[in-house]
């Protein structure tokens, strides 16, 4: 057999194996690619996908919880939303000064304001600034007689309805204390606060190659020289076929 036969058998012995090879990868390229095509009209942006294997696959950092008020049941400060109930709550984020169940509101404070809920979780109202008898605000409490309590550089005082202030006299008041999250509700926090990420990410991400982490861009990489390659060796095997073919037709 001539060195020219061995190195033609060589190719399309190759040409078949990483024919196999990129094929899947191959058609997850071009399905991706397709869909990113329509990724407008099929709303993809607006296709949350929640998933904790997901993130943790993708590197996301998980939610960072700051602390924890008991109340009737743990109200859970993370940097990006409350905990309580298992619900975030409107507008809430970030580190708490502590926080007050009242008969008739939900009370939640930080140093540099007071937010106000219903028992059921919706925001009343907001307060910050000139609707606080002074900041910033350094302890929250309940009266005896259930009106909110707030320890202020200028003073102690207190109101029902957290719009009208008064100053405190010498009765007592059970202050909110706040302390570090156990384990188990750093566990719970994470679980509830799974970010959503957008279809689209995911799609792009896939075709990309960077879905398959830091190396994910250059198997991507890969494939595509062995799809130059697979054409090469192609034109390579259909040149030879057909100069076969025309050395045939000479010899007859």
């Amino acid at each position: 057999m001539s060195v020219r036969h061995k190195l033609a058998r060589v190719i399309r012995r190759w040409h078949a194996r990483l024919g196999v090879a990129s094929a899947l990868f191959f058609g997850v390229l071009v399905v991706t690619g397709i869909v990113l095509n329509h990724t407008e009209s099929l709303g993809l942006a607006h296709i949350p996908v929640r998933s904790a294997a997901l993130v943790r696959w993708l590197g996301l950092p998980a939610p960072a919880v700051l602390n924890v008020v008991e109340l009737d049941t743990p109200l859970i400060a993370t940097r990006d939303a409350w905990l309580y109930r298992d619900q975030p709550l409107p507008e809430g984020n970030g580190e708490v000064l502590g926080a007050v169940r009242t008969p008739a509101l939900l009370a939640v404070a930080t140093a540099r304001q007071l937010v106000l809920y219903t028992l059921t979780g919706e925001r009343i109202d907001t307060l910050a600034g000139d609707a606080l008898p002074g900041l910033p605000l350094a302890a929250l409490g309940q009266a005896v007689d259930t009106a909110l309590v707030v320890r202020t550089p200028r003073g102690t005082f207190a109101s029902v309805d957290g719009l009208t202030w008064q100053p405190h006299g010498g009765a007592a008041a059970r202050w909110s204390h706040t302390a570090p999250p156990s384990a188990a509700q750093a566990k719970h926090a994470t679980r509830l606060l799974v970010p959503a990420l957008p279809l689209e990410r995911i799609v792009l991400d896939i075709h990309s190659g960077r879905f398959f982490g830091r190396y994910g861009p250059w198997l991507v990489d890969a494939v595509a020289a062995i799809l130059l390659a697979l054409a090469s060796s192609g034109l390579w095997i259909q040149w030879q076929g057909w100069r076969q073919k025309q050395l045939h037709a000479h010899r007859n």
